[in-house]
């Protein structure tokens, strides 16, 4: 691309990680066949089961409706949703376990979610309450992990 320049232009950086599961396989039958609308409810409830929770949607699903909320009130609903999470079987990204804290979680989620300098800033902190600056991106994120709370 910019060949003898040990510089890459701020696309291809390195922004975070991949993660991919396949799960365990799912055998098919001619019989699962004949039934494709129950098959294709296994594999979806399969795939769902491989998701994690990261902290940017563990933050973003937290607030819900809200548009604004204390710091506090943010570390409490992310307490409480991990805890839903993890028992009902669900993890989440390596390196973050169940006993990590609000504060370190968010810590992880802030930089994708409300620093300045990124063109998307989704949230935007004043003082002690964070305000959603973007819903509709608060609620895609959100929605990608509404199924751990069911």
């Amino acid at each position: 691309l910019l060949q003898g320049s040990s510089r890459l232009p701020a696309l291809l950086q390195a922004r975070g990680k991949v993660l991919f599961s396949f799960g365990e396989p799912i055998y098919v039958t001619l019989e699962d066949l004949r039934h494709l609308d129950e098959l294709g409810e296994r594999v979806r409830k399969a795939m769902l089961k491989e998701t994690v929770l990261t902290p940017v949607s563990l933050v973003c699903h937290a607030f819900g409706k809200d548009t604004s909320l204390t710091l506090t009130e943010l570390y409490e609903r992310m307490e409480r949703e991990k805890n839903i999470a993890y028992k009902n079987g669900y993890k989440m990204i390596p390196g973050v376990d169940q006993n990590a804290n609000p504060g370190y979680i968010w810590k992880l989620a802030k930089p994708h979610l409300a620093m300045p300098w990124r063109l998307r800033s989704i949230l935007k902190r004043k003082g002690d309450t964070i305000n959603v600056v973007k819903p509709e991106i608060v609620e895609y994120y959100a929605n990608t992990v509404e199924h751990m709370f069911e």
